[in-house]
């Protein structure tokens, strides 16, 4: 029996490293014989938000498989509701469970501290884009919380504060009256203030090079905020996300809430300039590809730098042979392979193809809220690391 005090330690410590793991574990895992059930659900007070919505997701499932298929998919289903039932973690917003029975069992439950929608799905293989969604959106940011007296540096990772990088609170030296005159204290304590501040930045910037983060929000009160943008070097200048007005006291919790929303504009303009790229790369003949298609074939051969995807793209099923490789996107699946006359066929949700191919590569996965120029190429596209002769967009 797992206790409710390692499950929070284990929130707590899921850094961005960890999720990619899993993601490149789910993304690899080998199909079998029995089906794997990806179930998402939003939580609340240590339960499902709605209660009824796990029950909901799973009655359609049940209608649409025979007696068989459904033993085996309620077998997977059963340790997903113990789990929900008995481990759930009070801080947890959000749950990923991917769960298989048979001879060659597999089950992984994922809390995080972000909400995750409501999702039930059975599949041959793991459905991972909810969490390749969480990887892109709420990836890792530093926050700095600076007082004339205090310090605190704050890692967030996944929605969560995964470490405090750094405190320090400088003593304080009073020494008015027959020793200072109130002029010369003024006059030290400014000094001590600018002095502070260099070693916060100094500090921070070998923290944030170190660990290779990439975004910092300033917070605080608001003049000792510009103070400490002003003295800013300018790699940590352009790491700058915002700044964020904060009382020193903010519990770390209050933290992520007051910060992450800025964290995510950011992350939504830079995707939206990703989206830019893709267009400018296609309309001048670039690396880039765009459409279902070519963005499949460039993912199978190992060719792509970034998928980029619109949040609404929603391509529905497609099919492919085993045995020839052909794919279809447009007519029902055959008996038959009309190329090879192959049997090996099979379906397949082609946004989760995609998503999975390219954690399988090891492929930056980018997606897109809102972008005209994405909609305008038909919702998906494809940075590529080298083009083929005889390939056109």
């Amino acid at each position: 029996m797992v206790s409710l005090e390692k499950l929070r330690k284990e929130i707590e410590e899921m850094e961005l490293k960890k999720l990619k793991q899993h993601i490149r574990t789910l993304a690899t895992l080998p199909e079998k014989d029995n089906p794997i059930v990806s179930c998402y659900m939003m939580l609340e007070n240590g339960r499902v938000k709605f209660s009824n919505a796990y029950d909901e997701l799973i009655q359609p499932i049940k209608g649409g498989l025979s007696t068989q298929e459904w033993q085996s998919v309620k077998a997977a289903l059963e340790p997903i509701r113990i789990y929900l039932d008995n481990k759930l973690q009070p801080d947890a917003k959000g749950i990923a469970i991917f769960s298989r029975a048979g001879g060659e069992p597999f089950f992984l439950p994922l809390q995080f501290c972000v909400p995750l929608p409501y999702w039930i799905v059975v599949d041959s293989t793991p459905n991972i884009y909810h969490l390749v969604e969480l990887k892109d959106t709420y990836h890792r940011y530093v926050v700095l919380i600076a007082t004339r007296e205090s310090a605190r540096i704050l890692e967030i990772n996944v929605g969560s504060v995964t470490r405090e990088l750094w405190t320090q609170r400088p003593e304080l030296r009073k020494r008015i009256g027959r020793e200072w005159t109130k002029m010369h204290y003024q006059k030290h304590t400014k000094e001590r203030g600018r002095r502070f501040s260099k070693e916060i930045v100094k500090t921070l910037k070998k923290l944030m090079s170190e660990a290779g983060h990439t975004h910092l929000v300033l917070a605080g009160h608001p003049s000792i905020m510009a103070e400490m943008k002003d003295i800013l070097p300018k790699p940590l200048l352009s790491k700058l996300v915002d700044l964020v007005p904060l009382s020193s006291k903010t519990e770390t919790t209050d933290v992520v809430k007051a910060t992450i929303g800025y964290f995510i504009r950011v992350e939504e303009e830079e995707s939206q300039y990703t989206a830019e790229i893709l267009s400018k790369e296609l309309h001048t003949g670039g690396l880039a590809v765009a459409g279902a298609g070519n963005c499949l074939k460039a993912l199978k051969e190992n060719r792509v730098d970034t998928l980029v995807i619109l949040k609404t793209y929603s391509p529905g099923r497609g099919w492919t042979c085993s045995d020839c490789g052909f794919i279809d996107f447009e007519q029902p699946i055959f008996s038959k392979c009309p190329i090879c006359r192959g049997l090996a066929l099979k379906e397949f949700d082609i946004k989760e193809e995609m998503v999975c191919l390219a954690e399988y590569i090891g492929a930056e996965v980018e997606i897109v809220r809102h972008s005209d120029a994405l909609n305008r190429l038909g919702g998906v596209g494809c940075l590529l690391r080298y083009r083929l002769h005889d390939e056109f967009s």
